[in-house]
Formats: C-alpha cells, structure tokens, sequence
C-alpha cells in the first residue's frame, strides 16, 4: 500500500486498498493537528459506508495526548462496530489510555487488549487491567521478535479469555520487515 504524508486543508478518502498516512517530520506540534484532522475525516468516511474497513493507529500517544485527538478517537471506537470498522490503537504507554477519561472510555468500550513485554509493570496498571501475579511476571519475560523467531503476548478478552499467545510473522510480513531493515 501507499504511504500518504499528510498535508494541511487536504481532504482524504478511503479508496479500498492499504493506505498509511505519516506526517512529514516527527516531533513538531503542527504534526497533531494534521494527525486530528486525518483521523477525524476517516471517521466521517467509515461512518459513512457499508464497507468493512481495519484501521491501526500507530503510535497512538500522539492523539491520546491532544484533546481533541482523544475525543475523536473515543467516539470513533464507541461507534466502530456499528460501521463495520475494527480499530486498532497500539502504544507502548498504557498510561496513554488510563490517564484520560476518553482513554478509560476507549478501554471499556475495547474487548480484547495484547500486553507485550514490559521491563517494569506499574502497580496502576495490574489494579486496572486485573493482572494476575503470574500475568506479572509473564510480562518482563515475554519474547519479542528482535531477540527471538517470534513474539509473544498476554491476551486479554473481556469475560472470555486470558492467555499466553505466540506471534508469528507470515512469509509475507517478513518479507516486509526484512525489505524496511
């Protein structure tokens, strides 16, 4: 699929194949107000259609951080299921999520959740995700694909299951991330 850098004022569509959006240079604040902005027309667009639609969002601590980054993706979670929409967040903080009222709102409305390693676990973190002892310690011991053949994670459903998963890239994946390295 294509990488789009976005831009400000310009108007995105979905035209039903891969897409990425990235921003020009990272770091810079007008940066989130393009992210907002992207993020809020691909809202308005999967409501809008009768189509199947998966959206990760990378690096997610850039909406989750801005105000009205978090209202708009709260909103757009609350209503995915109903537009046929599957909507990843993924971040490496999960204090992005459970310092935020819009946060917290995204979480309960998020049945399953992946934990990957984590070298130290906050005490705020197992209260909140009722992480069990060995849950715990399972977390600074799981392995990541940089140091193993794959990786592993705990995957939490709510009120359905909790267990320890291998992630395995496919054939095509690999040949991905071999061709970015």
């Amino acid at each position: 699929g294509d990488i789009e850098e976005v831009e400000d004022g310009k108007e995105y569509t979905l035209d039903n194949h891969v897409q990425g959006f990235t921003v020009k240079d990272r770091g810079e604040e007008k940066n989130t107000e393009l992210l907002v902005d992207v993020v809020r027309q691909l809202y308005r667009e999967t409501s809008q259609n009768d189509d199947k639609t998966l959206v990760v969002v990378d690096e997610a601590h850039n909406l989750m951080n801005h105000e009205e980054g978090r209202q708009v993706l709260s909103q757009w979670v609350r209503e995915a299921r109903d537009t046929k929409t599957a909507i990843t967040l993924v971040s490496q903080n999960v204090g992005d999520f459970t310092n935020y009222r819009e946060g917290k709102a995204i979480l309960s409305n998020t049945k399953a959740k992946i934990f990957h390693r984590h070298d130290q676990v906050a005490g705020h973190v197992v209260e909140y995700f009722d992480l069990s002892q060995k849950e715990e310690a399972q977390l600074r011991k799981l392995k990541t694909g940089t140091e193993s053949e794959y990786g592993e994670g705990i995957v939490k459903i709510t009120g359905k299951l909790n267990s320890l998963v291998r992630i395995e890239a496919s054939r095509e994946e690999k040949a991905v991330i071999e061709a970015g390295s």
